[in-house]
C-alpha cells in the first residue's frame, strides 16, 4: 500500500486495486505462493489495460469452474457405482 509501490505497479499498467485478484492470477501452479518467476512472468502478462487482468481473471475462474466440475462429476459417478 506504500506509494513507491502503487506508482510502480501503474508505471507497469497493471491495476492492482484487486490484490487477491492479482496474487492469485500470478500464482500460474496454484501453489499458494507466488514465486519470483511467477511474479515476473505474471507482471509481464498482464500489464497493460484494464482488459488484460479482467480476461486473465475470468479465464482463471473458469479453469477453476472447469475443475471442480470435472471433481464433482468424478464423486457422482464413485457414489452412483457404489
Amino acid at each position: 500500500q506504500t506509494t513507491a509501490v502503487r506508482e510502480y505497479f501503474d508505471s507497469l499498467g497493471l491495476d492492482v486495486s484487486d490484490a487477491w485478484s492479482f496474487f492469485k492470477l500470478l500464482d500460474s501452479d496454484g501453489g499458494g505462493t507466488v514465486e519470483v518467476e511467477e511474479f515476473l512472468l505474471g507482471c509481464l502478462r498482464l500489464r497493460g489495460q484494464a482488459r488484460a487482468m479482467d480476461i486473465a481473471k475470468l479465464a482463471s475462474d473458469q479453469k477453476w469452474l472447469i475443475q471442480s466440475q470435472g471433481r464433482f462429476q468424478h464423486f457422482v459417478q464413485d457414489e452412483l457405482a457404489a
